[in-house]
């Protein structure tokens, strides 16, 4: 699942008009004011499956995007250059694995007191943002299920076994030579 947030860190980041740069989303919360503003990625999967030869995987869920801010301007920023990346067709997302991207909830945007790791409390906000997905990654895909294509197999001797065809009903036995 971690390759899905990576993926995902890579669309909002991209040119033109990134939402935030790659090292501010992610899938851990800021632990101080220095991380802000942040774009927070929780993703829950409903349905893997294997795709091809079993090195690629297809993957249904949702994507919940919390963008923080120290102010609720910034916030609209955050989460309209967010939005802007995420509804728009963009061969981005299709370059990064995302099949489709469906908004599915906006919450509404709310100040809290947040106590960092390190420094004095403060208020920020935050809103979320969740989408429906599809998306399918190759190389190391984590799969669930899938077809065996092949299996290799290292024998130290003769097989010691024959293999033999039946016959069809609709013609000659393999051999049979007329």
């Amino acid at each position: 699942m971690n390759r899905i947030v990576e993926r995902l860190g890579q669309v909002l980041a991209a040119q033109p008009e990134p939402a935030l740069s790659a090292s501010r989303v992610g899938a851990r919360q800021p632990a101080t004011g220095g991380d802000l503003p942040a774009l927070v990625v929780s993703v829950q999967v409903d349905d893997v499956r294997g795709v091809g030869l079993g090195r690629a995987g297809r993957f249904n869920g949702v994507l919940t995007v919390e963008a923080w801010s120290i102010t609720a301007a910034e916030l609209a920023g955050v989460v309209g250059r967010a939005l802007a990346k995420l509804r728009a067709p963009s061969e981005v997302l299709r370059r990064n694995g995302f099949l489709r991207l469906t908004p599915a909830g906006l919450a509404a945007a709310v100040p809290f007191r947040w106590e960092p790791a390190s420094g004095a409390a403060t208020v920020v906000y935050r809103q979320a943002l969740e989408f429906r997905f599809a998306a399918e990654f190759e190389e190391d895909a984590e799969v669930t299920e899938g077809r065996i294509d092949r299996i290799d197999v290292t024998m130290s001797g003769p097989a010691g076994e024959r293999l033999a065809v039946p016959s069809t009903p609709a013609g000659p036995e393999l051999g049979d030579v007329r």
